[in-house]
């Protein structure tokens, strides 16, 4: 049960990037490569890089945007959300938590102890910050105190 002392971990534009960009891409991109295929619109060397980057772009989009989760915490538990299901963690069976460098958007994992419904890793993207740089995401930080894991 969700109480008012939630904090949320996770980025506003979770959503946007899970369900939002990856449709947009798979779809505009791939009707402008469909069509190109299917009339005579575009060279044949256009067409295929075309294919190229709608296939690279979609796994690319896959790896780093649809498997991103909505994650909370109340002071006891970490909840994780795919907005069609919801499953709870408890912070001691979290044990590492790490994050990416120089990618956009950011994204923050921790594996678990025991298997969720969502696997033993769970993958979000944090509140966004204007300079990221070489340095990884304050949420990693953040969830290492709140899960008592030493640096």
């Amino acid at each position: 049960m969700i109480n008012s002392s939630m904090e949320t971990l996770s980025s506003s534009a979770t959503f946007f990037y899970k369900f939002i960009l990856p449709s947009l891409w798979i779809g505009l991109f791939g009707l402008v490569t469909i069509t190109m295929f299917v009339t005579d619109s575009a060279s044949s060397n256009l067409k295929w890089q075309f294919l190229g980057a709608w296939i690279i772009g979609g796994v690319l989009i896959y790896v780093m945007c649809a498997r991103i989760k909505k994650v909370m915490f109340d002071g006891r538990l970490i909840y994780v959300s795919n907005y069609f299901e919801s499953d709870t963690i408890e912070i001691s069976k979290v044990l590492s938590v790490s994050g990416t460098i120089l990618l956009s958007p950011e994204l923050v994992w921790f594996k678990v102890k025991e298997e969720t419904s969502f696997g033993d890793t769970i993958i979000f993207m944090p509140k966004f910050r204007l300079l990221s740089g070489f340095s990884k995401s304050p949420a990693v930080k953040k969830l290492k105190i709140i899960c008592g894991i030493q640096s």
